[in-house]
């Protein structure tokens, strides 16, 4: 007798092989979502300092004087204020938070940017909980004195 088609064992055997494809390559699938998240929080940064950038071009003077050394935080605040960043663009996620800064460091008329995020999910209007992006050292208001 010629049955045309698969046996039970032939099914099964597919069957396994085709979960141990699939169980390998979701890592894979959540290590990439996991890259183009960290791309927008990089992206962000990149934008944080164009726009801190343009900032000291227009307010150099009364960010330091006519001193060739100095150091300034500028905040997410003081940036959005003046219209030079727009809040990050992923849902239900804010950077509006008081650890959005960027430190500016002039030294001999050279500027040094060094940016942070502190991005975290939106509550009623308020970042809750906000994750500093890049880890390390943390950047306050205070870190110029």
């Amino acid at each position: 007798m010629n049955n045309k088609g698969f046996t039970l064992v032939e099914l099964l055997v597919v069957i396994a092989v085709m979960g141990i494809i699939t169980g390998m390559s979701i890592p894979l699938i959540r290590n990439v979502q996991l890259d183009r998240e960290n791309k927008r929080y990089e992206a962000y940064l990149s934008s944080l300092i164009y726009s801190a950038k343009l900032y000291v071009n227009s307010y150099e003077e009364d960010l330091f004087g006519r001193e060739s050394n100095g150091c300034v935080i500028i905040s997410y605040t003081d940036l959005s204020r003046r219209k030079l960043l727009k809040d990050i663009d992923v849902k239900n996620v804010s950077c509006n938070s008081d650890k959005t800064l960027i430190k500016i460091i002039k030294a001999e008329g050279k500027y040094t940017y060094t940016p942070q995020i502190g991005c975290g999910e939106l509550v009623d209007g308020v970042v809750a909980n906000p994750t500093i992006y890049p880890s390390g050292s943390e950047i306050t208001l205070s870190s110029c004195e």
